[in-house]
């Protein structure tokens, strides 16, 4: 375990100021609940967690921390699997929970914005309201945040068809530990001039800066959708029926493979028969 980064009182003081007294945390019992994320056997607890309302208020929180070099952890909901959230050397948590609007959606430039702390459920709920389609689909989609997601580059079930979240982000506004605060990208598929931050950023889980806003690509909402079903005598027939699914150019948008005991599991939970 490293050792742990003690807030001063004067910092402190300037957390509230920036968030608002409310939205500090310091007690031990509401620190606890940010001391581990779904990452099983890690956790670190932290100091002080804080819950800024927008970016301006995110790049003084990171701008005050890295000048009394206090390590920031920024959080989502904490459903990842990566322990990316999880404060190891104490310091501050910066939850975006606060930071939860859908900004826009725009059905001509089939494109939508959301504040960092927005689930990805209701972005798509956001798109499916207009006729449109968020394709990544992690897990945990309905509490996921859409900034996470691009955090840890979430995939999901609809990896196979549809991609991961990368392919999907087209801009980003980032605070930079420096206070600074950088936009990257645009609102166009094609973007090609100068370096391609926006790639770097996605995927960094919080190591590079703190993502505020996103905007991703929608697709057009499929027409309808079927679910089939079928059972294999052994793990090599279920592999060899992929194969052959992917090789007669099907491509479902959800393939997903339950051994023997996960539909035991399955069955002991929801009676599907």
């Amino acid at each position: 375990m490293l050792e742990r980064t003690r807030i001063p009182d004067p910092v402190l003081a300037e957390l509230q100021a920036i968030a608002g007294p409310e939205n500090l945390r310091l007690a031990d019992g509401e620190l606890a609940a940010y001391a581990r994320d779904a990452t099983p056997l890690i956790h670190g607890l932290p100091d002080a967690v804080v819950a800024p309302a927008d970016t301006g208020q995110v790049a003084r929180i990171l701008r005050l921390a890295t000048e009394h070099r206090i390590p920031v952890v920024p959080r989502g909901a904490g459903t990842n699997l990566c322990a990316g959230t999880v404060p190891l050397a104490g310091g501050i948590v910066l939850s975006t929970v606060r930071m939860n609007r859908i900004l826009e959606v725009a059905p001509q430039e089939m494109l939508a914005r959301a504040q960092t702390g927005a689930t990805t459920q209701a972005l798509g709920d956001a798109a499916a309201a207009h006729g449109l389609f968020y394709p990544p689909d992690p897990g945990s989609h309905t509490v996921s945040t859409i900034g996470g997601n691009v955090a840890t580059c979430a995939g999901g079930l609809h990896g196979l068809k549809y991609g991961v979240t990368r392919n999907y982000v087209l801009g980003l506004t980032v605070a930079l530990p420096t206070g600074e605060i950088i936009r990257t990208g645009g609102r166009l598929w094609k973007d090609v001039a100068g370096y391609d931050l926006t790639r770097l950023l996605t995927g960094s889980e919080g190591t590079l800066g703190v993502i505020t806003e996103v905007t991703v690509a929608l697709l057009p909402k499929p027409a309808t959708s079927r679910t089939g079903l079928a059972y294999f005598g052994s793990l090599a027939q279920a592999g060899q029926a992929v194969a052959s699914i992917l090789a007669a150019g099907v491509i479902p948008s959800t393939l997903e493979f339950l051994d023997r005991r996960c539909i035991d599991a399955v069955e002991q939970y929801a009676h599907l028969g």
